[in-house]
């Protein structure tokens, strides 16, 4: 479909029309009233000043080669009366996820900020900024203001981040620079990490005894000799011997 128009408002847009296989050319022509819009039969061009609101429809015939015809779905422009210029749009939400090498994420659906509000005539484009992580893919809902990313990627450790662009009715067009939807790929997390809490407890209790014997034998390496004791002297006691006069005499 084409994006929206604005009455009084100079419009030009391509339309989104194809035809897969073998054919010969296709041509276009209006399918409603034009409402001050003309179509060039030949590229498809929809241009020209909308003179009132409404919608207005483009058909697309394709000739093939042996002389048959197919006449596509036709592809509509809403031409309204007035609608909001877009001014900025801002953080792409959820802003980081993290990922894990070989790991199939849970589905992520992204939502861009956008000012002042869509009011219905926004259009919206959804890419990778950089680098595709390859595995990991890309779905816009169907009016494309919000993005799922789905999947499972094996490409190297980094950052990898998802833009949207949102064009206006009346051709502006703002993206998301450096307010991207991050993936962040990590390698799978190593044995020892996955070990239970069980297992992860005995081998923190084993890694402590080990400490403690290794201060234990540093300890005893550098402690002083303690000093040798002296020999107690004997002590002698002498007892006294009393006589019946009530004197005593030492023996």
């Amino acid at each position: 479909m084409y994006r929206s128009a604005v009455v009084g408002e100079a419009f030009s847009a391509s339309p989104i029309i194809t035809a897969n296989g073998y054919y010969d050319h296709i041509t276009y022509s209006l399918g409603s009233p034009g409402l001050g819009l003309s179509v060039n039969s030949s590229t498809g061009v929809l241009s020209g000043t909308p003179t009132g609101a409404g919608t207005v429809t483009v058909r697309g015939t394709v000739y093939f080669e042996d002389g048959t015809t197919l006449t596509a779905s036709p592809a509509a422009v809403s031409v309204l009366a007035t609608g909001s210029k877009i001014s900025s749009v801002g953080q792409v939400n959820p802003a980081n996820t993290a990922v894990t090498q070989g790991v199939a994420i849970t589905p992520v659906t992204l939502t861009p900020t956008v000012s002042p509000t869509d009011d219905g005539t926004y259009s919206y484009e959804w890419e990778w900024g950089g680098s595709e992580p390859v595995g990991l893919t890309l779905t816009p809902a169907a009016d494309g203001k919000t993005c799922v990313v789905a999947g499972t990627t094996s490409v190297g450790v980094g950052t990898y981040w998802v833009q949207c662009n949102v064009t206006d009715a009346y051709g502006t067009t703002k993206g998301s620079t450096n307010a991207y939807g991050r993936f962040n790929v990590a390698a799978p997390t190593t044995l020892t990490e996955l070990l239970s809490p069980s297992a992860k407890l005995r081998e923190k209790m084993k890694k402590g005894a080990e400490e403690a014997k290794k201060k234990a034998e540093e300890e005893a390496a550098n402690a002083k000799p303690e000093p040798e004791a002296k020999p107690k002297r004997k002590r002698t006691i002498k007892s006294k011997k009393v006589k019946t006069d009530g004197s005593s005499q030492s023996d």
